[in-house]
């Protein structure tokens, strides 16, 4: 399985996940005590350390633009699809720091057209700190 099929996976499992545990939810869970909130759940952190793990193993293999720019396209686009559970959609937008450092491996083209897909899906006012980073990178 390719880097970017294992991402792909990866994405998909997470966003799985939460979903069962938002179709199990019970609620009051998470009121006052009672329960735990599916946000709490440690899955978002597992997502969070494995997708590192698997960005910092891609960048090692010193990868080609072609392939680095899927993967960030990706990245970039998938949490426009998934706003609800906010959950989900803000660790998706998270993790977005965790794709500055692969933005060396992109030639030029590759890093001009994702950043205008990105400044178009997330206006300036919209964006958390990590968000402005990634953009700075790709520009």
């Amino acid at each position: 399985m390719s880097t970017v099929e294992e991402i792909h996976t990866l994405y998909e499992n997470y966003i799985d996940t939460v979903m069962e545990l938002e179709r199990k939810r019970k609620p009051t869970d998470g009121l006052l005590g009672f329960g735990t909130s599916p946000s709490q759940d440690p899955c978002h952190d597992a997502f969070a350390d494995q997708l590192e793990k698997e960005l910092a193993a891609f960048a090692a293999g010193n990868p080609g633009s072609a392939e680095t720019a899927e993967i960030l396209e990706y990245m970039i686009r998938i949490p426009t699809s998934h706003e609800e559970p906010k959950s989900v959609y803000w660790m998706l937008l998270a993790v977005h720091s965790l794709a500055i450092d692969l933005t060396k491996h992109l030639d030029r083209e590759d890093a001009k057209r994702l950043a205008a897909i990105y400044a178009k899906l997330y206006p300036r006012w919209e964006r958390l700190p990590n968000m402005t980073k990634l953009l700075k990178a790709l520009k």
